[in-house]
């Protein structure tokens, strides 16, 4: 038996002269027979006639398919930075910025005060406030006959410790005695524009040395606050005084103070009206928190106002010593009455209105409430007290008294 021959389909050459026509009419037929049988010629037959209706180059759309192909099938490149490139310079960053900002929070006070006042003069002077070398007289011209006297009286002055008498008067003498250090240390960095540019030479002489004469390099501005030992309530008026030298400030509102000019060991004398002043050796810019124990018969005060003029303070009719025989022997009556009943300190804390009458009674330092009580007790038994004066008028105000039981 004869073996079947199969059909070769045909070349793609017969496929595109059968579509530009130029095969023998029994090649056509052959040709078309194949493309009904066979699905992939038929497919080459119709896209190469629809290549010739449209014009096309047959090798640009060739290579075309071919373009578009390798694109799709091509795998696609992404640079990307390595991770540990990335984590590294992450870490370099936070490093430097921490180690910035340490740098500034350490840097001393002093340190930028005086390269400000050495940068200073050589800045132009502002046209809307004129220097006048007339009435600015400079550093050399400057009279310094009465300045050794009054430093040596104020040296001989500081040099001992603050009384109580000294710690009622002297807020508003520190204050200005600060003032005044300020104010000189600033005219003798601030030399004239004007010499500056006649004299060159003994102008960079003056700027150098200033700064040095008013505040030594060692120097630097000691802050810190000032607390009531019993309540840890803040103590405003507070006298802090530089044993030997005449430097000193008083506590804001919050307790808080700022001291220019204080040297390492320098010794303190910090106290307040109806508190025992205590000596504290400074060793930074920073001084921790100064707990001030309160008087036992601190009953009276006498306190200095902004103006200078003095107030008297609420106290009882009677006078101090007779009061404070009155509160002694009742503690000791409530103590003989309750031999086993609680011990303690008590911080009592009242108004004292414009007749004289106690009210609004608090317990400052939370004591035991039948201590406080007692306390409260003996108080309102007491004598009458006198109401504050203030420009010749009674005024209300807060006042505290301390028990021993």
């Amino acid at each position: 038996m004869a073996k079947s021959k199969q059909p070769t389909p045909p070349s793609t050459h017969q496929l595109r002269q059968y579509v530009a026509g130029k095969l023998t009419p029994r090649d056509q037929h052959e040709v078309e027979k194949e493309a009904l049988q066979n699905q992939q010629v038929d497919d080459t037959l119709e896209g190469l006639q629809a290549m010739k209706n449209a014009g096309m180059d047959e090798s640009a759309a060739l290579l075309d398919v071919r373009r578009r192909l390798q694109q799709r099938i091509a795998p696609k490149r992404r640079r990307l930075v390595p991770y540990y490139y990335a984590s590294a310079a992450a870490v370099v960053m936070a490093v430097g910025l921490g180690w910035w900002l340490v740098q500034r929070q350490d840097l001393p006070e002093s340190t930028a005060k005086t390269s400000a006042e050495r940068v200073l003069p050589s800045a132009p002077v502002p046209e809307s406030a004129p220097i006048s070398a007339e009435k600015q007289p400079t550093l050399a011209a400057k009279p310094s006959t009465k300045i050794p006297t009054q430093r040596l009286v104020q040296e001989q002055v500081a040099a001992a410790p603050p009384t109580q008498e000294m710690l009622e008067a002297a807020p508003a003498e520190s204050s200005a005695v600060s003032i005044v250090e300020e104010k000189k240390a600033d005219e003798v960095a601030a030399v004239p524009a004007q010499e500056l540019a006649a004299r060159p030479a003994q102008a960079k002489s003056r700027v150098a040395s200033a700064p040095a004469a008013a505040l030594p390099v060692d120097t630097f501005t000691l802050r810190g606050k000032i607390l009531d030992a019993e309540t840890r309530e803040a103590l405003a008026g507070s006298i802090i005084a530089v044993m030997g030298r005449n430097r000193g400030t008083s506590s804001a509102n919050d307790g808080t103070f700022f001291l220019r000019g204080v040297r390492p060991n320098d010794n303190l004398s910090i106290g307040a009206i109806g508190f025992v002043p205590v000596q504290i050796t400074v060793k930074d810019s920073l001084l921790a928190p100064v707990l001030l124990q309160a008087e036992q018969n601190a009953l009276s005060e006498v306190v200095v106002t902004g103006n200078g003029k003095r107030s008297q303070k609420p106290r009882s009719i009677q006078n101090q010593k007779a009061y404070s025989d009155y509160l002694r022997q009742s503690v000791q009556a409530f103590l003989e009455k309750n031999p086993q009943g609680p011990r303690g300190r008590v911080v009592v804390e009242f108004t004292v209105n414009e007749l004289g009458e106690l009210s609004d009674f608090e317990n400052k330092n939370g004591a035991n409430n039948q201590l406080f009580e007692e306390a409260v007790r003996i108080l309102k038994q007491g004598e009458k007290w006198t109401p504050t004066y203030k420009k010749g008028k009674p005024q209300s105000e807060r006042k505290r008294q301390v028990f021993q039981f």
